[in-house]
């Protein structure tokens, strides 16, 4: 309305063109973790320490990954133990519930610090 008093016609709406430039060595980067561009500015938009897990979690040698693994079993016994406790006295649940949950808990901290870890880099 403003351009057509101004100029006495309106302006014609096109679309413009949009492209984002992408270095190689960043391409290659992006393809060697199958990551797409949209896919990174998502994950740094909603958790930026997201992607750094991610990428650090494909980094883990399949032994890591195993022993990482590892503790689900004591996370079964745990469940089976509070799910006795709990017949026994509702207190006693909740406490077993509440010793399950900081043990997940602990373990899922040292899973993404393994995930964060860079041999070689440095310790902050």
């Amino acid at each position: 309305m403003l351009y057509e008093r101004i100029l006495g016609r309106t302006t014609p709406i096109l679309p413009r063109l949009s492209a984002t430039l992408i270095e190689p060595a960043i391409a290659s980067l992006l393809a060697r973790h199958q990551l797409s561009l949209p896919d990174v500015i998502q994950s740094l938009l909603q958790d930026p320490m997201e992607l750094a897990q991610r990428l650090g979690a494909r980094a883990i040698s399949a032994l890591g990954k195993r022993k990482l693994a590892a503790p689900e079993r004591l996370f079964i016994l745990s469940s089976r133990m509070a799910t006795y406790l709990h017949s026994l006295d509702p207190g006693l649940g909740r406490a077993a519930d509440v010793a399950g949950s900081k043990m997940r808990y602990q373990m899922n901290r040292m899973r993404r610090l393994a995930a964060n870890y860079e041999p070689g880099g440095s310790k902050s």
